[in-house]
């Protein structure tokens, strides 16, 4: 789940913004968490627990560019979502590394573009931590083909190494992004490196195959339709 936060001193656009964020998640079956705020100074007490915010610019006490720039002193990470009715501004907002723009008065295309990038980065941004034979790493799980257990070690597989940790196999996919998918009780896949699939077999990056088991072919294909229409 993505927390996206809504920075805006007039409810009404709020309010707007919001609805054009729930009928995305709807249409495009994503999962955002919005957070509403009013004030820069609201916002700032709360932005820990966010991973995006939209921000207006022109707003009392605290305009929406100083705002930016005291989220950037305290958290690297978030995505910073620039509202604005003026062209003006976007000039001085890179300062503050604004992810991307959206004009005012909204518009629906405009903000989905935005959203289906930030969703997109998110998902290819996030970190698996694991612990390989005392080591610990964080491996990026874009980078990651496959994942399989075998008498309680789990084996790692990406394009130029292969990590193993002890761990069960169901800790490990609660912690995994949409575009894995098990496939049978040893093996969870990564969508992204998905080259073929047959009633019984699937291939990865065009070189690793897998037996999909018969309780798992369906959801299989109903996962990798979503998965395709959504990013690739």
């Amino acid at each position: 789940m993505i927390a996206v936060g809504v920075c805006d001193d007039e409810a009404t656009v709020r309010k707007q913004l919001i609805k054009i964020i729930d009928d995305f998640c709807e249409s495009h079956s994503e999962t955002f968490e919005v957070f509403e705020y009013s004030s820069g100074k609201e916002l700032i007490d709360s932005i820990d627990k966010l991973d995006a915010v939209f921000l207006d610019v022109e707003m009392p006490e605290m305009n929406g560019l100083e705002t930016a720039a005291l989220i950037r002193k305290n958290n690297s990470n978030i995505k910073i979502i620039i509202s604005t009715g003026h062209i003006d501004y976007f000039k001085d907002s890179v300062k503050v590394g604004i992810f991307r723009y959206v004009t005012k008065p909204f518009e629906v295309v405009e903000v989905n573009e935005a959203l289906t990038s930030l969703a997109l980065l998110l998902v290819e941004g996030e970190l698996l931590p694991i612990n390989s034979n005392g080591r610990k790493l964080n491996l990026k799980q874009k980078d990651i083909i496959s994942i399989t257990t075998y008498k309680g070690e789990i084996s790692y597989i990406t394009k130029e190494n292969e990590f193993k940790e002890r761990k069960s196999l169901l800790l490990v996919k609660d912690s995994l992004n949409e575009s894995f998918v098990q496939i049978s009780r040893e093996c969870i896949i990564n969508m992204r490196y998905l080259t073929d699939f047959t009633k019984n077999f699937v291939e990865l990056d065009g070189r690793i195959k897998y037996e999909i088991s018969r309780r798992r072919r369906q959801s299989l294909e109903d996962n990798y339709y979503e998965f395709e229409r959504k990013y690739l």
